[in-house]
């Protein structure tokens, strides 16, 4: 997403029904920052864990791939029971990233020097990758999509107000 404080809100969109989109807050670790770059710089390929998006149903864990000094990728945990984003449901979450401001395109590419990276980890996640949770009908949907010049992909998980799947 371009700016924090627009992920800061929820937003309400009418998608023929009324459907509540809350950003699943970004955790980075603190660990990230003692982490000796200089070593990294050196390594052939090295997988180390940035941090986490949190909802109710589930973590999704955070790992940037870094090979001879530069991040290649990021990396998404899934979620137990993911289900990749039918067409409808990726109309909901485009249209939801509207209106929360993200804008496709907007990230930055990789590969990316360590430096650079480690240097704010958590927005440069953010903006390739986010989480929002849909609510509606007593279901909260969990979904994470890439907004990357790749395209858009969306991942997501169903559960029950109170931690039931459907």
């Amino acid at each position: 997403m371009a700016r924090a404080s627009k992920r800061s809100g929820s937003v309400t969109l009418t998608h023929p029904v009324k459907v509540t989109v809350t950003p699943a807050r970004f955790h980075e670790f603190a660990s990230l920052r003692q982490l000796d770059v200089a070593r990294l710089k050196r390594a052939a390929r090295q997988r180390i864990e940035v941090g986490y998006f949190e909802s109710d149903c589930c973590r999704r864990m955070v790992h940037a791939v870094v090979q001879k000094g530069r991040v290649t990728k990021l990396e998404l945990e899934p979620c137990k029971g993911e289900t990749p984003a039918t067409p409808e449901l990726t109309q909901v979450i485009k249209a939801s990233l509207r209106r929360l401001g993200a804008r496709p395109g907007g990230s930055r590419p990789l590969p990316m020097p360590i430096e650079k990276f480690m240097s704010n980890a958590a927005g440069f996640v953010i903006q390739i990758w986010g989480c929002i949770k849909i609510c509606c009908f007593g279901y909260c949907l969990f979904c994470c999509y890439d907004i990357s010049r790749l395209g858009f992909w969306g991942f997501c998980k169903w559960e029950r107000l109170g931690g039931t799947s459907p």
